[in-house]
């Protein structure tokens, strides 16, 4: 499968789930917080590589398991994205650019949105490593 048609597909169904009431499904796309351990390997202290997830929300970071909990509070939403830009990185990570609009419940109208993911391969499925969300208004 090609770049973009993974790019597309995961775009699909991440807003397709976030717009439900099935929230408890994206947790698998995040990496849990834990420092790295140190292994000490021929007489040198080396940290264990491990995957963490940063999320940018309006600004504010958040890593790991709190941006799930962060999502989680979320009002209703309903995504619909118009554009998406996608690029390929080292070892099979994919760059994602999304704009589109989000509709918040309760809301009159539509506000656009744009958001950036990367993505990597991680035990034959995917996870995001870096999200940026910030709301396009004019301020």
């Amino acid at each position: 499968m090609d770049i973009t048609t993974t790019a597309t597909k995961f775009v699909e169904y991440y807003y397709k789930v976030l717009d439900s009431e099935n929230r408890e499904a994206l947790k698998s796309f995040y990496s849990s917080l834990q420092k790295p351990q140190e292994q000490k390997i021929s007489f040198q202290l080396t940290p264990a590589v491990q995957i963490v997830s940063h999320m940018t929300f309006e600004g504010e970071n958040v890593d790991g398991e709190d941006i799930f909990k962060m999502l989680n509070q979320l009002p209703k939403v309903q995504h619909t994205y118009e554009h998406l830009d996608v690029q390929s990185g080292l070892n099979n990570s994919i760059l994602l650019n999304v704009m589109g609009e989000i509709k918040i419940e309760d809301q009159p109208v539509s506000v656009l949105f744009t958001e950036t993911f990367f993505i990597m391969q991680k035990d034959n499925s995917w996870i995001i490593t870096n999200q940026i969300f910030r709301f396009a208004n004019a301020h």
